[in-house]
């Protein structure tokens, strides 16, 4: 680009606009270092020069403070790769003049007043909520720890939507996610509360491995002779397959212009003979069968489901595996054949942004990974799952790639063994031994640190994207809770380390080195004078813990210290902190089954109900167009 701007006789000026805080494509090589570089050096000399963009004109005052108020303890240029605290043009300002509708400067001071005003009656409906389920009020499993935080979020979307204070609908509503996995449990769960909801995919779906395999299976479903399609099936890893390739190469050098499926038919293995035995019955099914329902015993008797479960990132591809479920149900009835489905998913991969569930009439809750809905903005943003771990697998690689250090790896080498196995002496040879390596161990440390720094990127992305309301949620056990309120308390402690340049408002690094979003959530609200009121008064329970948790909270409730509120974009920040036992969100709301509808709308129907139409009754079955020409029916229809 500089090279193109400097290209004629007369150069060009180039611009370049950028927000390092929401480089969130690290998994794409993205290098945010490449713009901070330009953003320390722009206007240093004459050729150069720095605008700093220091207004947001998304949301409102609250979203825009509370979320200052988080990121000023946590982000800096060790933990997020630049200053937050320290630079004010970081920093996210709410704008007066324009956002209040000044005419002039002269007006600032009278729109300003009114608009504090406001905020004050706003604070309480639109302050920043914090909804946490309390994991020790019984040992919840994953799975359940989804489910318990599904129905609280149900629960204040159903609240929010009464509140004659608020105007916000369905529509207005997105929940962010940093992954898919919990997408169906919190759709379920939203059904089961009659919340109307669409999940929103990314490409990332329709690209990833595991629908891919399923897209080679529709095809050959479809022509058996798909060469292409048939390779990718008879050596992909499902208990009817898995052959070997070099079975297949060796098919192929035998007889070249035949083709895969003949061959496979021609073989006197059992592998191939289990193969030949599935497709045919398949077909066969696939003409008597719904595709969902067919595509639901596939993904039971082919294993494919408990494979990818198994595999990394398991949990992630089982997700897109139910997902891709879930589309299919939605348009299950619109499709007659295979061939049909093909085009369908043609089509899908063109419209990428398509929900999975359709939308009605823009009324319905999102949901949405945060990358997804990076650009985008909401009235009201929950952004859920905040005690998920980060993915981190990248620096326990056993070969790890860095752009500044280079390749780093743990040696092996087979060596031979002497040990003892039931108490008698015993001689291994060949046995494989990894050894540590002291410049890997370097290389995955800052593997480690990078990835950290991007999810700080991505949670502030995730906030941002509010315009009016923000809500977290997660799970959270009591000894995370009281962890959090200790690293508070020692937080301010004179001696603690790297904070004698920062007025103890940045958070210790190995505090801030965390492993989700709650490790940086809870120590960062507990020194807000709103949460800090709150832990003293109690009032954050909603249920009778125990009284050991309560006796502990209320003492280090008594040690803690607020952070100062002088700055103006930190005045109108707002917290409401809950903890919820999971007992309390037990109930779901008792769902209508369908004969309940149908009895509702007999109830509706006349004692001796009139069809409006009777005169067609009268009417030939069969008729000439010229007859109809010549004596046109005639009926009046009843308006009910």
């Amino acid at each position: 680009v500089q090279l193109i701007s400097q290209a004629g006789s007369d150069p060009v000026r180039m611009f370049m606009v950028g927000d390092m805080k929401q480089s969130i494509y690290r998994f794409r090589q993205a290098d945010p270092e490449i713009f901070k570089a330009k953003f320390d050096q722009f206007g240093e000399d004459a050729l150069t020069r720095r605008i700093d963009l220091v207004f947001n004109y998304r949301s409102n005052k609250i979203v825009l403070d509370s979320i200052n108020f988080i990121f000023d303890q946590i982000m800096d240029q060790h933990v997020g790769s630049l200053e937050y605290w320290r630079d004010p043009s970081a920093q996210l300002n709410y704008d007066f003049l324009r956002k209040e509708g000044c005419r002039d400067t002269a007006e600032l001071e009278t729109k300003t007043r009114q608009a504090k005003e406001r905020l004050a009656l706003q604070a309480s409906p639109l302050c920043t909520e914090v909804l946490l389920v309390d994991e020790d009020s019984e040992r919840l499993e994953e799975k359940d720890e989804a489910e318990y935080e599904a129905r609280l979020v149900a629960k204040r979307i159903l609240e929010l939507c009464a509140d004659e204070r608020l105007s916000f609908g369905y529509g207005d509503m997105a929940v962010l996610m940093r992954t898919t996995t919990q997408f169906l449990t919190y759709k379920k769960v939203f059904d089961a509360y009659g919340i109307p909801s669409s999940i929103v995919l990314s490409s990332g779906l329709l690209s990833s491995n595991e629908i891919n395999q399923l897209l080679m299976v529709y095809r050959i479903m479809a022509d058996p002779y798909d060469d292409i399609a048939m390779v990718s099936v008879l050596k992909a890893p499902f208990l009817f397959s898995g052959l070997r390739e070099e079975t297949l190469a060796r098919w192929h050098l035998k007889d070249p212009e035949a083709k895969f499926y003949d061959l496979v038919r021609q073989s006197e293995d059992a592998a191939s003979h289990r193969f030949t035995a599935w497709y045919q019955q398949s077909r066969e099914d696939l003409k008597k069968m719904t595709f969902l329902a067919w595509n639901q015993r596939f993904l039971e008797e082919s294993g494919y489901l408990h494979l990818v479960s198994s595999q990394r990132n398991g949990a992630s591809k089982k997700a897109n595996l139910l997902l891709w479920l879930d589309k299919i149900r939605e348009a299950d009835l619109k499709m007659q054949t295979v061939e049909d489905w093909l085009a369908y998913f043609e089509t899908m991969s063109g419209q990428s942004d398509s929900p999975a569930v359709t939308i009605q009439n823009g009324q319905s809750v999102q949901f949405m990974t945060i990358h997804k809905s990076k650009g985008l903005e909401f009235p009201v943003v929950f952004v859920s799952m905040h005690q998920k771990d980060f993915n981190l697998m990248d620096s326990s690689s056993k070969i790890i790639l860095d752009k500044n250090l280079g390749m780093s790896l743990k040696p092996k080498k087979l060596v031979d063994l002497s040990t003892t196995i039931f108490d008698q002496p015993a001689h291994l040879n060949d046995v494989q031994v990894e050894y540590a390596n002291p410049y890997h161990r370097l290389t995955s440390q800052v593997q480690t640190l990078e990835a950290i720094s991007e999810e700080m990127r991505i949670y502030y992305v995730a906030l941002t994207r509010a315009g009016e309301k923000l809500i977290l949620t997660g799970t959270v056990t009591e000894k995370k809770w009281l962890e959090a309120m200790s690293q508070a308390v020692s937080q301010m402690e004179p001696d603690m380390p790297e904070t004698a340049d920062n007025q103890h408002i940045i958070y210790n690094r190995h505090v801030r080195l965390a492993r989700n979003y709650l490790d940086w959530l809870l120590p960062a609200i507990m020194r807000h004078p709103d949460v800090l009121a709150s832990l003293k008064s109690g009032r954050y329970l909603s249920f009778d813990a125990d009284p050991a948790f309560v006796a502990q909270v209320s003492r280090y409730a008594g040690l803690l210290t607020k952070l100062p509120m002088t700055q103006e974009n930190l005045a109108d920040s707002h917290f409401d902190l809950r903890l919820y036992a999971h007992q309390a969100l037990d109930t779901l709301p008792e769902a209508r089954s369908v004969a309940t509808e149908t009895a509702v709308y007999l109830e509706k129907l006349p004692e001796d109900p009139v069809y409006p139409y009777a005169k067609l009754n009268e009417t030939e079955e069969s008729i000439r167009v010229t007859a109809l020409e010549e004596s046109p029916i005639s009926y009046q229809a009843s308006n009910e």
